[in-house]
């Protein structure tokens, strides 16, 4: 189970619109010396990685940062419909696969298309939402 959007999902989602700093993880690399690190995925947001850069005086080579968002805060960023909140959900319908339940009216539920990983179903859930300017 991925931890996190891929880079690719957070560049697309980036694309259509979604504020990176909604992004509670980053891609990162930097220089260790004179060798740079391949593209990785922090814990922290870009914000707190650059602060934390910074307190070891580490900043300022070139460093690369990208938005990536763990399944939590994806599903924060669904707006939710009085009181009706998106929600993850597994069907034998859908067999081992995840999708999400996103309420559209009082009686009425969109769902994603289903996916493997959670994390796929929410982007997924968020790129229509973005596409459709429900966002």
């Amino acid at each position: 189970m991925k931890r996190a959007t891929s880079l690719d999902q957070s560049k697309e989602l980036v694309k259509l619109g979604l504020d990176p700093n909604t992004a509670d993880m980053c891609y990162t690399n930097h220089l260790y010396g004179s060798m740079r690190s391949s593209m990785r995925l922090s814990a922290y947001s870009i914000e707190e990685y650059k602060s934390l850069l910074k307190s070891f005086a580490d900043l300022g080579f070139g460093e690369v940062f990208e938005p990536a968002w763990s399944l939590g805060a994806l599903l924060k960023l669904m707006p939710s419909y009085h009181g009706y909140y998106p929600r993850l959900a597994r069907s034998p319908r859908h067999g081992s696969d995840y999708f999400i339940h996103y309420p559209l009216k009082f009686n009425e539920i969109k769902e994603s298309k289903a996916f493997e990983d959670p994390i796929d179903a929410a982007v997924d859930m968020l790129k229509d939402l973005l596409n459709n300017h429900k966002l």
